[in-house]
């Protein structure tokens, strides 16, 4: 088995099957990877997670998985989008102490500006994390510091991610 082959079965393993369609006003928690196929029909769906698995900026095999990963949070009225590798939070943006923080964040993605995350301390404050994004190139990147990318989002996960973004950030201030 090569490299490429081991790391997609890990990467298919970690992501675990997108979960069953469920009737309506029936419970369903837990997280829904992007990437997989009718992922779009949970981002409507306060109760379920969305992320999406980030790969490598500069792979030996296209799409690499880089351990990187931006989750959108959402509870019908507060979102919040974090980013972190394996268990390591990296950073997040939340609109809990700051209503407008998501969606000032995504207006500045799509300005191009990158974007610093967040870490919460004991105390209720917010100090910068390290962490920022920025879309460039046709890419979302996660950046730590000016010459260390952690990973990329592209193509049609990008695209997705950025509708599911825009639609929870919109809609939990509707």
């Amino acid at each position: 088995m090569n490299r490429r082959n081991f790391i997609q079965g890990l990467a298919a393993i970690a992501a675990g099957p997108v979960p069953p369609a469920v009737a309506e006003g029936a419970s369903l928690t837990g997280a829904v990877n992007l990437a997989s196929p009718g992922a779009s029909q949970y981002i409507a769906r306060p109760e379920v997670d969305l992320f999406a698995d980030m790969e490598e900026p500069y792979p030996c095999d296209h799409g690499e998985p880089s351990g990187a990963r931006l989750t959108i949070i959402w509870s019908g009225e507060i979102a919040c989008l974090d980013a972190q590798i394996g268990n390591h939070f990296l950073g997040c943006l939340q609109e809990i102490d700051d209503p407008g923080a998501l969606k000032a964040g995504l207006k500045s993605l799509l300005r191009g500006q990158p974007v610093p995350m967040g870490e919460f301390y004991g105390d209720g404050s917010n100090r910068f994390s390290g962490a920022e994004l920025k879309l460039a190139s046709g890419e979302l990147q996660l950046n730590f510091g000016p010459h260390h990318c952690f990973g990329v989002l592209r193509g049609e996960l990008l695209a997705t991610f950025m509708s599911a973004l825009q639609f929870r950030t919109e809609d939990a201030r509707a």
